[in-house]
């Protein structure tokens, strides 16, 4: 073989050799285009993944963030509204305690009538201390003194009543009354000390011994009615409070 054939088969084998370079580069060159494409899109995914699992959470603290700021306004709307009522109850209130004062200068008959059945009806509940003291306002004293046989009169009638009552729930006979009932009630008015003047009225009962009382007076009457009275109140008022009540109670 002389060196042309030589250098040609020489040529033969390093184009040989180039080639199936050139084909392994060529496949490995599509293989790392692939291996690429399939990383590029699995990031795309997980990025455009996280990005969505970002939005919801965004969007249900967002949604969250309404509720509360609704909550909220909904509750200082509500307490808002119950402030108001309640000021108007008390505006109510305020208004019977003004004529309240009035009462016994402007209508004195009725005053002396309601005077007497609060002198009564403390004796029946004290009755059974026997002595007690009558502590009104210093203008009533006198008044006080002039009731006392005709509020003890009153007592013997209410007990009365009360024992009717009781033995007709027992089934028993009908009782007879008994003159004198009250005899064992001793009521003096205190001389010493009395309500305040700027009092509606009524009357304060004490014991002898000062460790019973029963506050008869008008302002505690009054409490007393106002408190019994709050929901008729608020539903002649306000109307149905349903609503109110649901969100949070009246």
């Amino acid at each position: 073989m002389n060196d042309a054939q030589v250098q040609q088969q020489i040529q033969q084998m390093v184009s040989f050799i180039r080639q199936d370079a050139e084909e392994k580069i060529n496949e490995l060159e599509v293989k790392a285009e692939e291996e690429f494409n399939i990383r590029k899109l699995k990031t795309i995914e997980e990025q455009c993944e996280k990005i969505r699992a970002e939005y919801a959470r965004k969007m249900r603290q967002a949604e969250a963030g309404q509720r509360i700021s609704y909550s909220a306004g909904l509750n200082a709307a509500r307490l808002r509204v119950l402030k108001e009522r309640e000021t108007g109850l008390r505006q109510v209130y305020e208004e019977v305690r003004e004529r309240l004062l009035r009462a016994s200068a402007e209508a004195p008959e009725r005053y002396r009538a309601l005077l007497l059945e609060l002198m009564a009806q403390g004796i029946f509940l004290m009755r059974q201390e026997g002595k007690m003291m009558a502590r009104v306002r210093p203008q009533d004293a006198a008044l006080a003194e002039s009731l006392l046989s005709a509020a003890l009169q009153r007592h013997d009638a209410i007990q009365q009543a009360v024992e009717e009552a009781q033995r007709r729930e027992e089934g028993g006979e009908e009782c007879v009354t008994v003159d004198g009932a009250s005899e064992a009630v001793q009521v003096s008015v205190d001389r010493q000390m009395h309500l305040s003047k700027e009092s509606a009225g009524g009357v304060l009962l004490i014991s002898a011994d000062g460790k019973v009382q029963c506050d008869n007076t008008l302002e505690i009457r009054l409490d007393i009615a106002y408190q019994q009275s709050l929901p008729h109140l608020r539903q002649l008022l306000f109307g149905d409070t349903s609503a109110l009540q649901a969100d949070g109670a009246l």
